[in-house]
């Protein structure tokens, strides 16, 4: 499956698979999950309805996101109210938005977080989770 490299999620009804079910995809340590579960579901509900996400939820920089352009991973604020640093993966395509893992903001790049530009320095919990999601049954495409 390869992921659209969109900056936003578009406000049309789009199918939401999750690569493991909420509550056992991928987590960092330190975060639970049981906090952003009203959050998640919301999430969902808008895309699948074509609802558009609060701004609030996307990322703010002006920064180039390297994770976004080389991956397609996109990511989303969960609910900045309980934790702005936690944040939902997500992988879109034409018509739909898979649901990645959840990780902390402040744990996605290790220092220094970019050479020259374009070369990312992946933190230890992603790398895991992008294991982890390798191994994990991937939805259909």
């Amino acid at each position: 499956m390869t992921f659209l490299r969109d900056e936003r999620i578009p406000p049309v009804p789009k199918e939401v698979q999750e690569l493991q079910k909420v509550g056992e995809f991928p987590v960092v340590k330190g975060v639970d999950i049981t906090l952003f579960a009203e959050a998640i579901a919301d999430i969902r509900e808008r895309i699948e309805n074509g609802t558009p996400l609060p701004p609030n939820r996307y990322r703010q920089g002006i920064q180039r996101d390297l994770l976004l352009e080389q991956e397609g991973y996109m990511h989303l604020h969960v609910d900045p109210g309980v934790d702005n640093d936690v944040l939902l993966l997500v992988g879109q395509t034409d018509d739909t938005v898979v649901f990645l893992g959840l990780v902390r903001h402040s744990d996605l790049f290790d220092p220094p977080k970019y050479a020259s530009g374009t070369k990312k320095w992946l933190s230890r919990p992603l790398a895991e989770m992008r294991m982890r999601w390798r191994m994990a049954k991937k939805p259909e495409e």
